[in-house]
C-alpha cells in the first residue's frame, strides 16, 4: 500500500514539472516576441480610430471607387437593363 502510494506522489511531482515547464516554455516565447506590429506612440496612449483609418482606408476607398457607379451594389441585378432603358427613354423624346 506505501509503494502505492509512492507511485501516486512521482506522477503528481511530474504532472506538477511538467505544467510548470509548459508554462515557462510559453511565457518565454510571450516575452522575446517583442512589442509586435501595433506602436502605441509615444504618450502610451493607444488611439483605435486612427489605427483602425490607416488599416482600412485605401481598401475602403477602393471599394467605395468600385460600387460607387452601380447604386451601391457590386453586381447589381438589372443595373444595365435600366440604364438602357433610362437611354432609350431620353433619345425617344
Amino acid at each position: 500500500m506505501a509503494e502505492k502510494l509512492n507511485r501516486k506522489g512521482q506522477v503528481s511531482i511530474w504532472i506538477i514539472l511538467g505544467v510548470i515547464l509548459v508554462g515557462s516554455i510559453l511565457l518565454f516565447f510571450a516575452i522575446s516576441r517583442g512589442p509586435g506590429i501595433i506602436n502605441p506612440g509615444s504618450g502610451g496612449v493607444f488611439d483605435m480610430q486612427s489605427f483602425l483609418e490607416q488599416c482600412v482606408k485605401e481598401d475602403v476607398e477602393e471599394v467605395v471607387d468600385l460600387i460607387l457607379p452601380h447604386g451601391g451594389f457590386l453586381q447589381p441585378k438589372n443595373f444595365w437593363n435600366n440604364v438602357l432603358k433610362k437611354m432609350l427613354k431620353k433619345s425617344s423624346t
